[in-house]
């Protein structure tokens, strides 16, 4: 249900494509405990972007339809989870969802 159609199925039309406007995805993110010092925050997410960067990890994780993101920092993922939450809570809300 993304805005574009996946690298991995080209041929799978988008939702709004097939007529529904709907955009939702998934993300997969590392997260620390609160109260973890910057420091340390900013010297895991310099390793991970390593990682991300790699020619092979990023051609494992297309195989399986995941598109990667290696320029990435915690101030961006705070941001990120905070505008999804911002974005799903009235539908949880209406919903009745309890989390």
């Amino acid at each position: 249900m993304a805005e574009a159609r996946e690298k991995i199925a080209p041929e799978i039309a988008t939702s709004r494509e097939a007529g529904y406007d709907l955009i939702a995805g998934t993300c997969n993110l590392l997260a620390a405990p609160l109260g973890t010092p910057p420091q340390a925050l900013e010297v895991i997410a310099r390793a991970v972007s390593r990682v991300m960067e790699k020619p092979a990890v990023v051609e494992r994780l297309l195989q399986q339809g995941i598109q990667p993101i290696s320029q990435s920092n915690p101030a961006q993922a705070r941001a990120y989870v905070a505008s999804e939450v911002a974005r799903w809570s009235a539908v949880v809300k209406k919903l009745g969802i309890a989390l």
